[in-house]
């Protein structure tokens, strides 16, 4: 249990809080876990704020419960929704060529650092995009190596300040700790080995509300833009379209096969509301009616990546995950169609908890549980 760490997702439509350490095989050992329903968070804010401290309290109480463990820290992921993301090339000069320690690292990631004193955001994360030494190589792990010369493109991610204020008030209600760490960052380096983080990936977290499209490499975000649209909307366009209630329409959604060749008289059955009664929807026109919004959000996706401004070969696919579409059967290859790229879906790589509504939670934990234990590897050697 000493490596054992929480931490905290803000989702589209759940706060969550999983308590974990790390078990065999490099696995996540779920220890224990709470969710609570809020309205979740738009353009940068939250829907409802006075919501969303007792939900945040009733999940950590739940995960903390479930686990018999007393939560005095949470490492907390900061939604690419509330983050800025910005890359700065550095380097460092040595009179011989020395072997590079974890100072100089640092002192190298503090030279790139720039935003200390903005007002509007806070930096939670310092990471290499690639290294260069003075032969000009670009590597990802410089420790140990020797050089006389120390660049870096360094990648920072900032926190919106309103969010990292109003988080850490709602902490020391709690009295605990908050340790603020980029969703987008953990997202990346957990769901993606090190041969296709090293290619570069592009990916969408699509949820219900919103949609966050990041661009990363080596072992950083490179660029990263959300915007509101996601599963929900497909519920909404259901229920504004066929007149029927929302609750039948996620159920409708999730029953939706685009890959069926599907005739006239072809229905999708949901159970009604009261339990007494079930609804039949004709198949041919709910389908069209996802593939329209699909479309839609493979259109913004595609001009997400374009404003994003970096430069990566087009040849990589677009990776999907998040709770919004990926249950859809057939969305993915919707998307691809309207992209013209090959679209996958990615999740995260543990056993029971592969499914692509999880990656967020589960890639905050695995940072946390890394981080937990490097910590205590720093103190007791």
């Amino acid at each position: 249990m000493k490596n054992c760490a929480a931490a905290l997702r803000f989702g589209s439509a759940k706060v969550t809080v999983y308590v974990g350490a790390r078990g065999v095989n490099g696995t996540l050992n779920i220890l224990g876990r709470g969710e609570q329903d809020y309205d979740g968070h738009h353009k940068g804010v939250f829907i409802t704020p006075g919501k969303v401290e007792n939900a945040v309290f009733k999940a950590a109480k739940q995960a903390g419960e479930f686990s018999r463990t007393e939560i005095d820290k949470i490492f907390v992921g900061v939604p690419a929704d509330f983050c800025a993301f910005a890359v700065r090339d550095v380097s460092m000069s040595y009179e011989r060529p020395r072997k590079i320690r974890i100072e100089d690292l640092e002192e190298l990631y503090k030279l790139g650092d720039i935003y200390g004193g903005r007002d509007d955001y806070k930096v939670i994360s310092r990471s290499p995009v690639f290294f260069t030494t003075d032969d000009n190589r670009k590597v990802v792990d410089m420790l140990g190596q020797k050089t006389t010369k120390l660049g870096a493109k360094i990648s920072y991610a900032l926190a919106g300040a309103g969010f990292v204020s109003f988080v850490e008030t709602i902490m020391r209600e709690m009295n605990v700790t908050a340790v603020f760490v980029p969703e987008a960052l953990a997202q990346f380096q957990y769901l993606f080995d090190a041969e296709r983080r090293a290619a570069g990936a592009v990916f969408a977290d699509v949820g219900g509300i919103v949609t966050s499209v990041i661009l990363a490499k080596g072992d950083g975000l490179l660029a990263g833009r959300s915007f509101a649209m996601g599963g929900s909307y497909i519920s909404r366009d259901l229920m504004d379209v066929l007149g029927t209630d929302y609750h039948s329409a996620e159920a409708l959604k999730n029953k939706v096969m685009l890959t069926l060749d599907v005739g006239e008289s072809d229905t999708y059955d949901v159970a009604a509301p009261n339990g007494r009664s079930t609804q039949y929807f004709n198949a041919r026109s709910v389908n069209e009616i996802v593939n329209d919004r699909l479309e839609m959000l493979a259109k913004k996706i595609s001009d997400a990546i374009r404003n994003c401004g970096v430069e990566l070969p087009e040849y990589l696919p677009l990776s999907l995950t998040g709770c919004g579409v990926t249950q859809i059967r057939g969305a993915k290859e919707q998307i691809a169609r309207t992209l013209k790229r090959e679209t996958v879906i990615v999740a995260p790589p543990q056993p029971l908890y592969e499914k692509p509504a999880l990656s967020g939670i589960m890639s905050l934990l695995n940072m946390a549980v890394a981080q937990t234990e490097s910590e205590k590897r720093g103190i007791f050697g």
